[in-house]
């Protein structure tokens, strides 16, 4: 929203008292002096309103042909300076909530300006932070502030004025003019403020809606349905783009990859090394079929994409359908949980996260065969579900996720486990608004 001031019927205002007929009345008692005076003041009161007519016509005309900001300050500063003769002046910009000195001449003082700059910065108003400093307020005339609303846009100190206005009184005759041009000034760069702030906006939310459809690539569209094997999975965005990513890869006939991965920090960095994270699986699958031999290669691709930046954490599996071999590594992620028999079992094994060290420290692997006869549920997740405070700042934790693994895995399929868990999250958290990405997936086997 733009900040408006009437500039019109200001100078309608003015224009009609520039061209006003000044009429003075001869006061005839001897003394010519006084009438001398008085028509010299007259004169110069006229002179004044002329030049104020023709500095407002400068302004305003440098507003309409979009003079830039330091055009605008020069413009200011030469009406100021050259022709109401001020001798001083000191503006103070809020620009976007840093206080900065935007214009200032006749003040040598630089250490109380800097001073000054620091009070204001502090959070202190300018008439109590110049009041610390009387060396630099002894040349104060005024001080202009400049609000929108409840908020200050800018404060200017002005210095007297010299020459041939030195007969007129500054707050009579200069102070009304020198508010009004340093608002229209003001607001003038607050609107351009505004404007390049909307432009920049603009730009990054396009950025934003373009990293985030990149983002919706890198899960699959369509998880596969098997006969022994059902699938669900959930992606909750914190902000409109982040780092989690899941996935399920079929790299023989009977074998396949389920991976659940997280980039340390979020936005369209993250979403970047996430990108070049999944192409790099992709490309590798079917080079390196060894899990330690696949993870190793990972781990040099993120060093090279992150340069020690950012860091993945990894939970990678490989299952065969027909042998009913399991073999996984856990790459610092949070450990997926293996519902089996009314029990749940923590998938640890496996080594740091990838991005860490150049070369894996240690590599474990976890192996299991499956036994036929029973049901079994894979639940991999994100940080953000384990991680969800309440109302009270609890996290809702591993041992919730557990209890609802061993309460409805028998009998629920994984849609409708899927949908419990965020029922559950979303009640838990009340009024909280959820601090990360969720990611979910959720594997059913039957065998």
């Amino acid at each position: 929203m733009f900040v408006f001031i009437n500039t019109i019927s200001l100078f309608h205002n003015l224009k009609s008292i520039a061209l006003k007929e000044y009429k003075v009345e001869g006061v005839n008692i001897g003394n010519n002096s006084i009438e001398q005076q008085t028509l010299k003041k007259t004169s110069v009161e006229l002179k004044l309103k002329q030049l104020q007519l023709n500095a407002l016509l400068q302004i305003t005309e440098a507003i309409n042909q979009n003079f830039t900001k330091n055009q605008l300050l020069s413009i200011y500063e030469f009406v100021l300076r050259n022709q109401l003769k001020i001798r001083s002046l000191l503006l103070w910009v809020n620009d976007g909530g840093t206080w900065t000195p935007a214009l200032r001449f006749g003040f040598v003082n630089d250490e109380n300006l800097m001073n000054v700059t620091k009070a204001l910065q502090s959070g202190e108003t300018i008439e109590s932070s110049i009041a610390k400093f009387e060396g630099l307020s002894a040349n104060f005339q005024d001080i202009i502030p400049v609000f929108h609303k409840d908020k200050p846009l800018a404060y200017a100190c002005i210095g007297n004025s010299k020459d041939d206005f030195n007969s007129i009184d500054y707050r009579e005759a200069f102070s009304p003019f020198v508010r009004t041009v340093t608002n229209i000034v003001v607001v003038a760069l607050e609107n351009k403020r505004l404007a390049k702030d909307s432009i920049k906006q603009a730009g990054i939310k396009k950025e934003l809606a373009l990293a985030a459809e990149m983002q919706g690539m890198l899960f699959p569209k369509k998880l596969p349905n098997l006969d022994n094997i059902e699938m669900s999975a959930v992606y909750l965005p914190h902000q409109e783009i982040g780092g989690d990513y899941y996935d399920f890869i079929r790299i023989s006939e009977h074998e396949y990859i389920t991976v659940m991965a997280d980039v340390s920090g979020k936005g369209i960095a993250a979403a970047l090394l996430m990108s070049n994270f999944q192409a790099t699986l992709h490309a590798l699958k079917k080079h390196f079929t060894n899990l330690k031999d696949l993870v190793q290669q990972l781990n040099k691709s993120v060093i090279r994409s992150a340069n020690g930046e950012k860091f993945i954490t990894l939970f990678i599996c490989k299952f065969n359908n027909k042998t009913l071999e399991f073999e996984y590594i856990n790459a610092g992620h949070n450990p997926p949980m293996l519902y089996l028999n009314k029990q749940v079992h923590l998938l640890e094994e496996g080594t740091t996260g990838l991005g860490m060290f150049d070369d894996l420290p240690f590599i474990n692997m976890g192996r299991f065969v499956a036994r036929r006869g029973f049901d079994y549920v894979l639940a991999c997740y994100t940080d953000g579900v384990v991680e969800l405070e309440n109302d009270h700042g609890n996290h809702f934790g591993m041992e919730r996720l557990q209890k609802l693994l061993i309460e409805h895995s028998r009998n629920m399929g994984v849609h409708q486990l899927q949908n419990e868990l965020i029922d559950q999250l979303n009640s838990f958290k009340g009024k909280q608004n959820f601090v990360d990405d969720i990611a979910i997936l959720l594997c059913k086997c039957k065998f």
